[in-house]
């Protein structure tokens, strides 16, 4: 219970310690609120070797939230908007989802060239990982999700005011000083 970003720290680098260079990485909330039958979907586009990163996104076409108020959908997409426009990755909407498949070797370059890869430790850490394989010419691609608030387990650890502060804090950062 250290936050998601030692958590994904934890995980990718067991993977990239661990893993052979054509494993696919796949990150996702373990509260039921990520479908696990998308993640073939994802693994597929990257053996079929059409991308470097696939996003579960909740703004692609087909996508559906379920179970989830309307602050939380306002405030995601506000955060997707900034991304946007501050870090205009093709093919990218949706930052901060945590559903995502990776192509092991090209993101474990990525780290091993950047001491400081798993630097953000709140809900801002997934956009970082994003942000930092941007500059590494990764190729993105996003799926529709069927994202299910209503099957979440337990109550959020997102506090809402402090994962607003760390974003915008994150897209000054990343935009003033990397």
């Amino acid at each position: 219970n250290l936050g998601l970003g030692k958590a994904l720290k934890t995980g990718f680098e067991h993977c990239f310690l661990n893993g052979k260079n054509d494993d696919i990485l796949i990150s996702m909330d373990t509260d039921n609120s990520h479908t696990i039958n998308l993640s073939y979907k994802m693994a597929n586009k990257i053996i079929l070797n059409e991308y470097d990163v696939i996003i579960a996104s909740r703004y692609k076409k087909n996508s559906k939230i379920t179970g989830l108020n309307f602050m939380r959908k306002f405030l995601s997409l506000g955060a997707a908007l900034l991304y946007k426009i501050f870090f205009p990755i093709k093919n990218v909407i949706d930052y901060t989802s945590g559903f995502r498949a990776f192509k092991l070797e090209p993101i474990r370059s990525a780290w091993k060239l950047n001491k400081n890869f798993f630097s953000e430790k709140g809900f801002s850490a997934s956009a970082d990982i994003l942000l930092k394989l941007y500059k590494h010419k990764l190729s993105f691609f996003e799926l529709p999700i069927d994202l299910r608030y209503d099957l979440k387990k337990g109550e959020s650890k997102m506090k809402i005011i402090n994962t607003i502060y760390l974003n915008i804090a994150l897209i000054i950062k990343r935009k003033l000083f990397s």
